[in-house]
């Protein structure tokens, strides 16, 4: 059987049933090769970072933070790092120390940091960023909105 299909220059072509099938599945492998490669680019950006995964926070984006003022510089290092991710509109979850009364994100950090503690702590998808040096530097590279995308939340906040 025959088919009538317009063509880019907006004229008409004939092509047969299985031409314009084989057509079709070329298409759609091309589209799907080009998916595929990108979701593997969003996992590749992240396998640099060494693997340490706060709770629930294999999916996200968490910050380790302190709302403390006694140490103006790391009050300072936290609201840089804060900013960054307001500006390029990502999700995050953010672990005020000073707010935890209970201890628990104190205690998840250590575990997560070897007994070290420093703020703030960058992780996305249970990997470790670093913190404000690192996270400035891969801004700076025009590395973190891609780390970002890994993530694939994003919103204003």
């Amino acid at each position: 059987m025959l088919s009538i299909r317009c063509n880019s220059g907006g004229g008409l072509s004939l092509k047969n049933d299985a031409s314009l099938i084989k057509e079709i599945v070329e298409h759609v492998l091309r589209n799907l090769k080009i998916k595929w490669n990108l979701i593997r680019q969003k996992e590749d950006v992240l396998r640099e970072f060494p693997e340490k995964c706060p709770p629930r926070g294999s999916e996200s984006v968490v910050v380790y933070t302190t709302s403390l003022g006694v140490i103006p510089p790391t009050l300072q290092a936290c609201a840089r790092v804060k900013s960054v991710l307001d500006f390029h509109g990502a999700e995050f979850e953010e672990r005020d120390l000073w707010a935890d009364k209970s201890n628990e994100y104190l205690e998840e950090l250590r575990t997560l940091l070897g007994g070290r503690v420093e703020l703030p702590s960058v992780f996305v998808k249970g990997r470790y960023l670093g913190g404000v040096m690192e996270v400035m530097k891969l801004n700076e590279s025009g590395q973190f909105p891609a780390i970002l995308r890994a993530c694939s939340r994003q919103s204003g906040r």
